[in-house]
């Protein structure tokens, strides 16, 4: 059943990027990179393929930074993002620090 979902969605992606002339969905161009490629000062430190979900997974590391991103490329035209970061303590008092 969520085969034919994906399928549904995938056709819907491709007749919408012909209709708009736009190079989003099944009919763009996937990306090209190598490791150890630039990208926007972010090194390209891995690329993982996961055919099963149509996902290339692109592990980055900023060069002056050292802050890691992903990216994950798919012609899934639906996009979002997410920032984590660690807060550490000021000491062991058991307070909350944020």
């Amino acid at each position: 059943m969520l085969k034919g979902v994906t399928q549904t969605k995938r056709n819907f992606c491709a007749a919408t990027a012909v209709k708009t002339n736009q190079n989003r969905g099944a009919d763009r161009v996937p990306y090209k990179y190598a490791v150890n490629d630039t990208v926007s000062n972010f090194v390209i430190k891995s690329i993982k393929e996961y055919p099963d979900y149509h996902i290339k997974l692109y592990e980055l590391e900023h060069k002056t930074l050292k802050t890691k991103a992903l990216h994950f490329d798919t012609d899934d035209t639906n996009n979002c993002f997410g920032i984590n970061f660690t807060t550490l303590i000021g000491d062991d008092k058991g307070m909350p620090h944020i």
